[in-house]
């Protein structure tokens, strides 16, 4: 399952947000008399403009925390919805109907940027890109509801009107902009997922995929506030065994802890190929005192492993560390705190 960095679960939204997108931009182009009422024509553009950014919203928040409940996301935007619906049909002043439908993307736009800093305070050329192009659609939209509730009062003003009619043609230049962005952030999501995350010689996760793993099951346990633990296991005197029984004895070697860690390890966490000569074992929901009994089956199993060279025993041993936490939970302090120390070599 870790063979890519992120699954694109997120892309239907954002597909959905942009048809909805466009079809509320053409709805403003037929006449509201082409409908049985104006009250049925606001309906219908608040709905379809509620839908799209709220898809695209959601996409984004699905692309950041990868399993975020949708549950709640879609029973505040039903009640948003409904409560926009039942606004609108109470309210005398034309102009502010029309005000509510770019308040709400001026606020969903702010809250994607808000989103993407969260999921990476150092944004990619890409990413500032897409944040510069939401940053000017709350602009854009929030002058836009400025206009219309300030037609409320100054319906006959020119230079309102020439405003207003300014913006409205640059609303297809930013949802152009919007989707370009978008596609943009896809391709490059796309590229970044088609990295391998597993060692090819082990079998287990390589450096990078051990990065992106411990980030998730880091961010998981923080936010049921559960232990974890990480446990590194280095294999002793790799270089001396290159040197006497060659690479390939080093490969095999490094195949079967791997094998066999990971067949200890199960279901119950995750193995990675840190280094040359290190693994490390990412266990969630396991306390200091479950990491040293892990340490202590890491162990047994060095003792199982049988590596021949020419019918001669190969000694292999291994050094093992871990630390565990509940508090805090940076991956990074936690690797650098179960760094093995000379005494518990094996």
């Amino acid at each position: 399952m870790w063979r890519t960095h992120r699954s694109q679960n997120y892309l239907p939204y954002w597909s959905v947000g942009f048809l909805f997108g466009v079809m509320g931009w053409l709805i403003n182009l037929v006449p509201i008399d082409t409908f049985s009422s104006s009250r049925m024509f606001w309906l219908i553009d608040i709905s379809l403009t509620v839908v799209s950014v709220s898809a695209v919203t959601y996409g984004f928040l699905l692309r950041t925390f990868k399993t975020f409940n949708a549950l709640w996301f879609f029973v505040a935007g039903f009640l948003t919805l409904h409560w926009i619906a039942y606004f609108s049909s109470i309210q005398i002043d034309h102009g502010l109907k029309m005000a509510i439908s770019p308040l709400y993307v001026a606020v969903c736009m702010q809250l994607i940027v808000c989103i993407m800093w969260l999921k990476n305070k150092h944004f990619s050329s890409i990413e500032w890109a897409v944040a510069l192009v939401c940053q000017t659609s709350v602009i854009l939209h929030i002058v836009r509801a400025y206009l219309y509730s300030k037609q409320v009062t100054d319906a006959d003003d020119v230079i309102l009107s020439a405003y207003d009619i300014v913006s409205f043609i640059g609303l297809p230049f930013i949802y152009t902009a919007t989707g370009a962005a978008l596609m943009l952030l896809v391709f490059n999501d796309k590229e970044i997922s088609n990295m391998p995350l597993l060692d090819l010689k082990s079998g287990v996760l390589n450096s990078q995929g051990l990065n992106e793993v411990a980030k998730t099951l880091m961010r998981q346990c923080e936010r049921s506030e559960q232990w974890v633990s990480v446990v590194s296991c280095k294999v002793n005197h790799l270089r001396t065994i290159k040197r006497h029984y060659g690479h390939a004895t080093v490969e095999q070697i490094l195949q079967s802890l791997a094998l066999s860690l990971s067949t200890e390890v199960a279901n119950n966490g995750y193995v990675g190929h840190l280094a040359n000569n290190e693994f490390v074992i990412l266990l969630p929901m396991t306390n200091q005192v479950e990491a040293s009994t892990w340490s202590a089956r890491f162990h047994l199993l060095v003792d199982q492993l049988k590596i021949r060279y020419q019918r001669e025993l190969v000694p292999v041993t291994v050094s093992l560390g871990n630390a565990s936490s509940c508090t805090d939970y940076n991956y990074a302090k936690l690797l650098l705190e179960a760094q093995p120390t000379p005494r518990t070599n094996h």
